[in-house]
């Protein structure tokens, strides 16, 4: 994810927040339309949803011009960093299923 590097800023509270069921920290960023980047990201909010325990990124929901929550699940390491296998991308209007996405491990 680009989200700092696109201009977002991350807010300064950390806030522990429930996500599928699990307390999770929460991670802020929101978009200044003068220091964003991308239109990709001017107008939206993002909130990151690490595992208190792990550290691994369990999801993220966005909220704006996507209104998605996206999970994260089956992770592999690559040095001391835990990969997703998995993102399954949810609508947050009506829950709906929107997409699943797989990463192919590299033989």
């Amino acid at each position: 994810m680009q989200l700092k590097s696109s201009g977002l800023t991350l807010n300064d509270k950390v806030e522990i927040n429930k996500f599928q069921g699990q307390d999770c920290f929460a991670l802020s960023f929101s978009g200044d339309s003068t220091k964003v980047v991308s239109d990709y990201f001017k107008g939206n909010e993002w909130t990151v949803y690490i595992d208190q325990v792990t550290y691994l990124l369990k999801g993220y929901k966005s909220k704006g011009t996507f209104n998605w929550i996206s999970s994260f699940s089956g992770y592999f390491s690559v040095g001391d960093i835990q990969i997703p296998l998995t993102r399954i991308n949810y609508n947050t209007v009506d829950n709906s299923l929107h997409s699943v996405e797989l990463l192919m491990l590299p033989e």
